[in-house]
């Protein structure tokens, strides 16, 4: 299922220039439906919120909010969701979610980033909330202060999945330095049989390590810590004790290693017979050199059911952000960097990447419908971000190119409606 990850789009940043959020979406021309499939697109034209149905755009509002952006897009029966995020008149953030264009708004400094609905109707949101604590740690770090909790709304009821009040004061962290806040955030959401599945990431450990997590009821499971898990196994780095896989066993980081890891879970998905997929990567490496080394690459990597598999070449740095499981085949879709360095779609096939473009791209999200695959995402067009579709690999425009478009998760189903 569909996922955002606000954290990792730095290539976007670099290469996509900002537009004005007030210019109206421009008509383009739709995409002619296959058999009997309607194609649904959530994203976003010049920073208003927008879901395309067959290559038809609307733009999406929210009274008293100015709507910019639509993240994950999911349609059960004849009723339409879309979850987004918009800002108020004081740049507060909100999470809103629409349903059939009726936008229902979350609580103020709150971001969706994924949306799934189960069978029963129950509408599932997965994202971050603010939340405040007092802090006794020393100036500057004392008084009111926030954290970042991964949050999940069932039916736009809040369960805060992650405690962050256990922030504390290290005067010896190296890398994060001061107070380290236990920030988290739910990054993909998917309605199972026992209930939600949620993927994210959640620090961990005095030096502020990123670990990428699942959580189903608010039970959680670290899939990777930078001290621990099977992954760990089969790397081993000297001097590190303890595990974090199904547990949190007590660990040792000795003075003389310096380590970072910044690891996360960006997609999950369930499959018909239970099985418990996530995608996303694992950062690691040992710094020797002062704050500000670069990393290492992210390490595109598959968890079923808390086994982890590398996706590709491991010296490739990559981002994989949605998983779709259909039958004994599993699809990713992500960005990985090509050998001219280059910021490419790919597209993964048990464990093979391909790769969409060779143009700067990114796929966002991924869909399978009985034998076609659907990848939503952008190409680059030398200027901006242009909102693209490929199906079985051939891509597709929604937007003429004249106006910066995001294509952020694609939802298809049979039946013309």
């Amino acid at each position: 299922m569909k996922t955002l990850k606000l954290l990792s789009a730095i290539f976007l940043l670099a290469v996509i220039a900002s537009c004005s959020k007030n210019n109206p979406v421009a008509p383009v021309k739709p995409i002619t439906p296959t058999g009997t499939k309607d194609v649904y697109v959530a994203g976003a034209i010049n920073n208003v919120a927008t879901i395309w149905k067959n290559g038809a755009a609307t733009a999406l509002k929210a009274t008293g909010m100015h709507a910019t952006t639509a993240v994950a897009v999911c349609i059960k029966a004849s009723d339409v969701y879309v979850a987004g995020n918009g800002y108020d008149a004081s740049n507060n953030s909100f999470a809103i979610l629409w349903k059939n264009g009726s936008a229902t708004l979350y609580a103020k400094g709150t971001i969706a980033n994924s949306l799934s609905v189960d069978a029963a109707g129950t509408v599932f949101v997965a994202g971050t909330s603010t939340i405040q604590y007092q802090s006794n740690s020393p100036y500057p770090y004392n008084g009111t202060q926030t954290y970042q909790a991964a949050t999940l709304w069932t039916n736009g009821t809040a369960k805060v999945l992650t405690d962050g009040n256990k922030a504390f004061y290290d005067n010896n962290a190296k890398f994060y330095g001061g107070e380290i806040n236990r920030n988290a955030g739910a990054t993909s959401v998917y309605a199972g049989v026992t209930g939600a599945y949620v993927s994210g990431w959640e620090f961990q450990g005095a030096y502020g390590q990123e670990s990428a997590t699942l959580w189903n009821n608010k039970n959680k499971l670290a899939l990777y810590n930078s001290i621990g898990g099977n992954y760990q196994a089969n790397e081993p780095y000297p001097g590190l004790v303890g595990k974090f896989f199904g547990g949190d066993t007590a660990y040792i980081i000795p003075p003389t290693f310096s380590l970072i890891s910044l690891n996360q879970a960006s997609s999950v998905f369930v499959d018909a017979a239970n099985n418990v997929y996530a995608a996303g990567y694992v950062t690691q490496g040992n710094f020797t050199a002062a704050y500000g080394a670069t990393p290492p690459p992210h390490k595109a990597t598959l968890w079923k059911n808390g086994i982890a598999t590398r996706l590709g070449d491991s010296t490739v740095y990559a981002n994989p952000q949605s998983i779709y499981v259909s039958g004994a085949d599993v699809y990713v879709a992500g960005m990985s960097i090509s050998k001219d360095a280059k910021n490419e779609a790919t597209l993964w096939k048990n464990g093979v990447a391909a790769a969409l473009s060779t143009n700067t791209s990114n796929a966002a999200s991924v869909f399978v419908a009985g034998t076609d695959v659907y990848v939503a995402g952008i190409t680059y067009n030398g200027t901006i971000a242009v909102a693209t579709i490929w199906k079985n690999g051939i891509a597709t425009v929604l937007i003429d190119g004249a106006q910066t478009a995001y294509a952020n998760a694609v939802f298809v189903v049979n039946g013309i409606h």
